[in-house]
């Protein structure tokens, strides 16, 4: 607890000094109005509004490695926006034959725009109120596209997927990408996640949530495109489709949970449910000789772990 002391002012005032940490993460400067509340003996200042600053980035493509062009471009957009920048500008002599691949990487985040357009400049714009955006709205997307592309892969286990699955995994990546954005925005603005009444502890649990439901897409999607070289006569094949009935509906019991706040059905998550199937994994891992299989056992484990963390993560929230 930081301790301030009482300064009197005039006849009819006292001062106390703000912290000056206080003042700038809520973006405040001398002369900007604050509110006082009082309750009892307690007394709480807050801003009186969130001071919006648009936040700018140039990305120069000539300066980019020409052979690692692709890959660069793209971790710097997605990282500019995770970050909160409003505005990206991208230039150089490159961009122009770039410009096709910039475009699929821009409908990867939501809000993001092109305002305008050269062959040497390219400038974004983000469009989208994050204050409009319902974290918990969108884990229930989210959720309910991962029940689906699982749903879908127990009933044609052995069809090939991959193209639909990709889909809604990309969907999915869109989703992850806005809400890590709003997230980082909370955390280094203070007023921002009052108006989400999010709490530092509850941003960092649903980015944890949200990283483990992106891992759980991704494993998705890759038992989708291992598993169409599978035959459904196979033995292994009949007792990984059972296992992935399991993995479903454990994945739908911490999403309960986690709606409900069930702190008896996480524990069980968390430690039997998770310690019982990586058992059968393991033991289905040493029998099986087809490479086909060992990646949809690979990919059962990792999906087994990321349900047993989002349990563990919403216990660490109570």
């Amino acid at each position: 607890m930081d301790k301030r002391k009482i300064i009197a002012f005039g006849t009819n005032s006292f001062v106390i000094s703000l912290p000056k940490i206080w003042i700038k993460n809520n973006r405040l400067n001398k002369g900007d109005v604050v509110n006082i509340s009082l309750e009892g003996s307690d007394i709480t200042i807050s801003a009186s509004e969130e001071k919006e600053i648009s936040e700018k980035i140039l990305i120069n493509i000539d300066k980019i490695n020409a052979n690692k062009e692709s890959d660069i471009i793209r971790t710097e957009l997605v990282t500019a926006y995770l970050q909160g920048n409003d505005e990206i500008e991208l230039s150089g002599k490159r961009l122009n034959k770039s410009i096709p691949e910039i475009r699929k990487f821009i409908m990867l985040l939501p809000g993001l725009e092109i305002i305008e357009l050269t062959s040497n400049i390219m400038k974004l714009k983000n469009l989208l109120n994050e204050k409009d955006v319902s974290l918990k709205e969108i884990i229930s997307r989210i959720d309910y596209m991962i029940r689906s592309m699982l749903d879908e892969c127990i009933k044609d286990f052995t069809k090939d997927l991959q193209k639909t699955i990709s889909e809604r995994d990309q969907e999915i990546n869109r989703m992850i990408y806005l809400s890590f954005r709003v997230i980082t925005k909370s955390l280094k603005n203070l007023s921002f996640a009052k108006n989400l009444n999010l709490s530092p502890l509850e941003a960092l649990v649903l980015w944890q949530i949200l990283l483990r439901l992106e891992k759980i897409g991704d494993q998705t999607k890759r038992i989708a495109r291992a598993m169409k070289s599978l035959s459904s006569r196979d033995k292994d094949t009949k007792e990984a489709k059972k296992i992935l009935e399991t993995l479903r509906k454990n994945y739908i019991r911490v999403m309960d949970a986690y709606d409900k706040d069930d702190k008896n059905a996480l524990l069980d998550i968390a430690t039997y449910s998770k310690s019982n199937i990586m058992k059968e994994l393991k033991n289905m891992s040493e029998k099986s000789k087809s490479p086909m299989m060992l990646i949809v056992i690979e990919n059962f484990k990792g999906m087994a772990s990321s349900i047993g963390h989002i349990a563990q993560s919403v216990l660490r929230k109570a």
